[in-house]
């Protein structure tokens, strides 16, 4: 009888486990720059920092900056700065010079974005803050907000040259990129 009860206990454990880690895979969170993989780790202020130290100018159809399925890591809000201290991110005229997707809090300062297809493609980000620098000449908009709907705040941000348009807000149809 205790034998019985053990294994049954252990074959629903083994059931949960699967469930969890095989049948439902944990999404990854990936942040990257032109391509390049940056850390996702957040510091012991639940802060993730990602700063431009020169110009960025993407190729072969990168993003500029990537933060993908982040969230938050941990206990607590995960906030995502991104400061690009001035420095510019040029595209080939495809894909977002930053895009953002499935994450809570994100901060963009300072950013010079050109060239892309999008300046910022912001898809069910919770909170969204930009502030400073522009969107230039981007083909089909400044700053796309697709799901984003809780909070946005713009603060002496330039958007000018984007033939699409500066701002697309919650669309009925999403752009894609």
């Amino acid at each position: 009888m205790r034998t019985s009860i053990r294994l049954t206990v252990l074959s629903l454990f083994c059931s949960a486990l699967f469930l969890l880690f095989i049948a439902s895979p944990l999404k990854a969170c990936s942040i990257s720059i032109c391509g390049t993989a940056h850390s996702t780790t957040p510091n012991s202020y639940n802060v993730v920092p990602i700063n431009l130290t020169s110009n960025e100018s993407c190729v072969d159809g990168n993003d500029g900056i990537d933060i993908l399925g982040c969230g938050n890591q941990g206990s607590g809000t995960t906030l995502y700065i991104v400061d690009c201290k001035g420095y510019t991110l040029s595209g080939e005229g495809t894909n977002s010079g930053i895009n953002l997707s499935e994450d809570n809090v994100v901060i963009i300062r300072n950013c010079r974005i050109t060239d892309f297809q999008f300046g910022i493609f912001a898809n069910e980000v919770t909170r969204l803050t930009v502030e400073g620098g522009s969107m230039v000449d981007n083909s089909t908009g400044g700053l796309a907000l697709c799901n984003t709907s809780v909070y946005q705040t713009f603060f002496t941000t330039f958007f000018y040259g984007n033939p699409g348009g500066d701002i697309l807000n919650n669309t009925a149809t999403c752009p894609t990129e």
